[in-house]
């Protein structure tokens, strides 16, 4: 069982509104949102810029980007 740690943070606004956005499409607490985001920090994708296009490998768990995701994402602007 992982322990935690109640605190207060002063975030920039930036941050506060990307942990919110994870936070309502996922479906988790902000604190949740938080700690994902912080877990995708600790290790960074590194970039395959040897070719023409640059690649990057992700993690199996990571969401795709559909194109219902990205209309989704469009529509909210």
């Amino acid at each position: 069982m992982m322990s935690s740690v109640r605190t207060t943070l002063t975030l920039p606004d930036d941050v506060y509104e990307a942990a919110r956005s994870v936070s309502a499409e996922r479906q988790i607490s902000l604190g949740d949102a938080l700690a994902l985001l912080v877990r995708r920090g600790l290790h960074p994708v590194s970039v395959d810029a040897s070719k023409a296009f640059p690649s990057f490998r992700l993690p199996e768990d990571t969401e795709r980007i559909t194109l219902k995701r990205t209309l989704d994402a469009e529509d909210e602007l």
